[in-house]
């Protein structure tokens, strides 16, 4: 899950001196933005309210897919983000670079 299009926070490009950025310069994070396994922890929990059982299984699969490895157990990081050496490549082929997990793991409201 991407927040929304063209969402700048916390990628590498991030000018982290600005507050906002205008309209016209959102275009720089095109194909950049973050992916933050976050939502799919909302969506697995609103799976479960809603007793939609096998749409809840895959979305915990989709977590188990993307969860990190810290002393033995499974946790979700903040995000995901295309690293400042893949930058160039991701705008001109979106989608093709791996993303990495940021340094903040686990983020406690995913757990």
């Amino acid at each position: 899950y991407k927040r929304f299009r063209r969402d700048g926070h916390q990628t590498v490009v991030e000018d982290h001196n600005r507050l906002h950025y205008e309209r016209e310069e959102l275009a720089q994070f095109e194909h950049l933005e973050c992916e933050w396994p976050l939502f799919w922890a909302f969506e697995l929990i609103t799976a479960c309210c809603e007793e939609r059982w096998d749409e809840a299984r895959q979305w915990r699969q989709r977590l188990a897919s993307v969860s990190v490895l810290v002393d033995g157990q499974p946790l979700l990081p903040e995000l995901y983000l295309v690293p400042k050496q893949a930058v160039e490549v991701e705008r001109r082929q979106p989608g093709s670079q791996p993303r990495l997990p940021n340094a903040n793991v686990p983020l406690l409201w995913t757990q």
